[in-house]
């Protein structure tokens, strides 16, 4: 007689939903949620959040309230006490902000970064933010000690993990995915590029600004190139404009803050250029974003930039300013080079989509619940 395979109960911290910003994490587990529920009807998925913006509406995704109190107890203790309330089979935390007590026997964590520092950045010497980094490396350790599986978004960030804690069984890399929405428009390009910036000195802009003052400088078409700045709050902002009147390109800047991504697309679809020159980054959706669009991307020559772009992309030292600048003059001023880009790009992300990446995330919630 054939067993009947229990329903599988999925617990998953979805506390980045509430952000009122975007953020690689957040729309890492939005989109993974969504594919999820597209391919899994057969399995029950409870998403732990403040709100439910972001769940999809699916019977067997269920969205259980968290308090808005001590935002530092709903993950160490409020978490932990439903996940055993709900008899949670596997319980998720799709970033490293996991639980010093397990929620369950068996626990998946995903790393977008091995970078505490990008995160909790050595410059900012306030008292917050040094607290808030030293809690961080003290849950990431627990939860990796007692997790079944650490899902990593890029190899890039697997390796840096096992030089720096070595290699194990449990290690996994499931790259992020593609949405369908970035789409090419085919729409004309307009003479301008975007940036990202945030609060951490790794999206490297102060040299990105540097490098654009330069290109401006030796600039010889007709064109009035802009640079766009996108930014995920409004934190960044006096910071980036400082830099921005330091080297006197007030004009040519335009900063915007927590844009949809309608907006988003729409940008890629008419830019001339995305300058993604990161010093440190665990993956880098921007970049298979502008691909989608059909808009070229200059980016990193090392690291998690250099994995994701696959050769689609011009590669720079982001240390070097003339090397950003020569590489922003070179699209600015070769419609040859922006169409290979152009193509290379779509080619790229053929070997990306969030389905994959829940079709593989799926297979390690039953491969680890089978072993119980």
């Amino acid at each position: 007689m054939l067993e009947i395979q229990k329903a599988m109960r999925i617990g998953v911290d979805g506390s980045v939903l509430h952000q009122k910003y975007e953020s690689g994490q957040k729309r890492y587990l939005v989109n993974l949620l969504d594919a999820l529920s597209k391919i899994d009807s057969s399995n029950d998925y409870y998403i732990y959040s403040h709100t439910s913006k972001g769940i999809p509406k699916k019977e067997n995704f269920k969205f259980i309230k968290l308090p808005t109190w001590l935002p530092l107890c709903k993950r160490q203790l409020v978490i932990p006490i439903l996940s055993y309330k709900n008899k949670i089979d596997i319980f998720h935390f799709p970033d490293t902000w996991g639980s010093v007590f397990p929620p369950c026997k068996r626990v998946v964590i995903t790393y977008h970064d091995m970078s505490p520092k990008s995160s909790y950045p050595a410059w900012n010497r306030s008292l917050k933010y040094y607290f808030m980094g030293l809690l961080n490396r003290i849950i990431t350790k627990s939860t990796a000690k007692y997790a079944s599986k650490i899902i990593f978004v890029s190899s890039s960030v697997n390796q840096e993990y096992q030089r720096l804690y070595g290699s194990s069984k449990k290690l996994i890399t499931i790259k992020e995915g593609l949405s369908s929405f970035f789409t090419d428009h085919n729409q004309k390009r307009k003479p301008f590029f975007i940036a990202f910036a945030d609060f951490s000195p790794r999206k490297n802009i102060e040299r990105v600004l540097f490098a654009y003052r330069l290109f401006l400088e030796k600039l010889v078409t007709n064109h009035k190139f802009k640079l766009i700045i996108v930014t995920s709050t409004n934190y960044p902002k006096k910071a980036v404009m400082k830099i921005v009147e330091k080297y006197k390109i007030t004009k040519s800047v335009k900063i915007r803050t927590n844009i949809s991504d309608t907006s988003l697309s729409n940008m890629f679809n008419q830019a001339a250029g995305l300058i993604y020159t990161s010093l440190y980054e665990g993956f880098g959706l921007p970049i298979l974003e502008s691909f989608a669009c059909g808009c070229p991307v200059i980016t990193s020559n090392y690291g998690a930039t250099k994995e994701v772009s696959g050769g689609a992309a011009l590669l720079v030292d982001p240390y070097s300013v003339k090397e950003i600048a020569e590489a922003i003059n070179r699209i600015a001023t070769s419609d040859v080079l922006k169409g290979k880009l152009k193509e290379s790009g779509f080619e790229r992300i053929q070997n990306f989509s969030w389905e994959r990446t829940a079709r593989k995330t799926l297979r390690v919630y039953k491969k680890i619940y089978e072993n119980k």
